[in-house]
């Protein structure tokens, strides 16, 4: 008896630790999902705001025009009035696409040709730079991935080295090794690089360096890239110089997380 009651209490004090383990967990993702709201609605507040007002502005330009019958500027206007409806569709588009990373039912773990995937991620790009940029492959490996998601990381990282990019050539330069348990493949770039005190912060989400009109973008991308390595239980880092490029290097792990679809927070 004595024996049956330990052996009952340390599988209700086992249960108890696993119970508290997984409440820990989702109080993590609670917490981050808290902070994605947060900033979600100060893009409602803020950046939403900015076309919207623009495109209000101009349409009220051209109706007071129309009613005074002047209308050498109503293309002027109109012009505004669409590049306002245009930075606000783009925007919400990258809200949707950022939402919808937390979706686990299209992210299936399987065996993973990194060559092959960056190949295709090159193909797809070309469609919007052309041969203007050089990617170059250092015979990558074949891991155990999400290529969906993976891919999600790659043409988004590709895309901010050749946007960033005052060359008139940009190449990215892509690598990977083994080191422990985990696969670390490394994107090095030769762009306008990311001062230090910045480095951090261009991984949180809307977070720009600079003004739209020097650069497009809504700044989401490496946001994307960040909550894709963690999904994948792994990694992003920056290595980066003023002047002298930049290197993304993303960490995860020889066997990602267990069960064939991710969940929607590690």
């Amino acid at each position: 008896m004595i024996t049956y009651f330990f052996h009952e209490n340390q599988k209700y004090e086992e249960e108890q630790a696993q119970l508290m383990k997984s409440l820990k967990a989702s109080n993590a993702a609670l917490q981050k999902a808290n902070i994605e709201l947060k900033r979600f609605a100060y893009i409602a507040s803020h950046d939403l705001k900015t076309p919207i007002r623009n495109i209000s502005s101009f349409l009220g330009l051209a109706e007071r025009d129309l009613e005074r019958g002047k209308y050498d500027d109503l293309h002027t206007y109109f012009r505004f009035a669409r590049a306002g409806a245009r930075q606000m569709n783009t925007l919400v588009e990258d809200i949707l696409d950022f939402s919808r990373l937390n979706n686990p039912d299209k992210h299936q773990i399987e065996s993973t040709d990194l060559n092959k995937l960056l190949m295709d991620c090159t193909k797809q790009l070309r469609g919007t730079y052309g041969n203007e940029f050089e990617v170059k492959l250092q015979d990558l490996p074949t891991i155990q991935t999400s290529p969906n998601l993976l891919s999600i990381l790659c043409i988004n990282l590709l895309d901010n080295a050749i946007k960033y990019n005052t060359t008139g050539h940009p190449v990215i330069e892509v690598s990977a090794s083994a080191i422990s348990a985990k696969w670390v493949i490394a994107f090095k770039d030769n762009g306008i690089g990311i001062p230090a005190e910045f480095q951090e912060k261009v991984f949180d989400m809307f977070q720009r360096l600079h003004p739209p009109d020097q650069y497009s973008g809504t700044g989401i991308g490496l946001a994307m890239c960040r909550k894709v390595a963690e999904r994948l239980g792994g990694t992003i880092t920056l290595q980066s110089e003023p002047g002298k490029g930049s290197t993304f290097l993303v960490a995860l792990p020889k066997t990602p997380p267990a069960g064939t679809a991710l969940p929607a927070y590690d």
